[in-house]
């Protein structure tokens, strides 16, 4: 009669078996396993908030591949705070690139005038320049904060920009710079998109490495399309733990 235990066993087995087997055929999930978290898409808002500092090393001018701030010749330096290099802080601007790399030089758009010549006038030259000097001035670090709706950048000189993350066009000056801009979450990538008179255009676009320790801002000026010419810096700042 030694089977007996085992045949009264073996069916208490399968009843205890039933019992933890019903939740997953009736399609029910245990609440460990729900994610609380945000979904794949949200952008990485709180990654943003900090201070950053700019990384010269790593950060290039787009159409040459080199440094943004390569140094220059003795006979090539222009005085901080004299000459169409210095923005408005008194700080060095990046060079742009020129005829002679290959690329098309910043300027507005060519239209015809009213007595039928073609080009700009010297006003709108003066005033595109000024646009890109100022907007390209390199700020050495970036404190950024977030509250709902927008975001703040503090830079290195105190000046606080606040931006609407809505989408929505506002008007801003930066310097001499007086220009439209709109600042949105596009995944997990913030993009400005900026204009001016006479056709200037340019993109800054935002995000962070996987590790969340650099921070990417890539600028553009001028038109986006494919085979267009690259005008623009590529920026790096590491963050700093406070």
């Amino acid at each position: 009669m030694a089977w007996q235990p085992r045949t009264m066993v073996l069916p208490g087995l399968a009843v205890v078996l039933t019992v933890l087997c019903v939740p997953a055929a009736s399609g029910q999930t245990s609440v460990s396993f729900e994610s609380t978290g945000p979904s794949a898409s949200s952008p990485p808002v709180d990654r943003f908030v900090g201070l950053w500092v700019y990384n010269e090393d790593e950060s290039l001018n787009a159409a040459t591949g080199r440094q943004e701030r390569s140094p220059r010749s003795a006979a090539q330096r222009t005085p901080v705070g004299r000459g169409a290099g210095s923005g408005a802080s008194g700080r060095a601007t990046p060079a742009l690139p020129t005829a002679e790399s290959g690329r098309a030089a910043v300027g507005p758009r060519i239209a015809p005038g009213l007595n039928g010549q073609l080009g700009p006038t010297v006003a709108m030259i003066q005033e595109n320049r000024s646009l890109t000097r100022d907007l390209l001035e390199v700020p050495e670090s970036l404190a950024i904060s977030v509250s709902p709706g927008q975001i703040s950048f503090v830079d290195d000189l105190f000046r606080e920009r606040v931006y609407p993350t809505t989408g929505e066009k506002a008007r801003y000056q930066i310097g001499a710079a007086r220009f439209n801009a709109a600042l949105q979450w596009t995944g997990p990538q913030l993009v400005k998109r900026i204009d001016a008179s006479d056709g200037f255009r340019m993109t800054e676009t935002y995000f962070l490495s996987e590790d969340g320790k650099r921070l990417f801002v890539i600028l553009r000026i001028g038109s986006d399309r494919k085979n267009a010419p690259i005008m623009g810096v590529n920026r790096v700042y590491d963050r700093v733990d406070q």
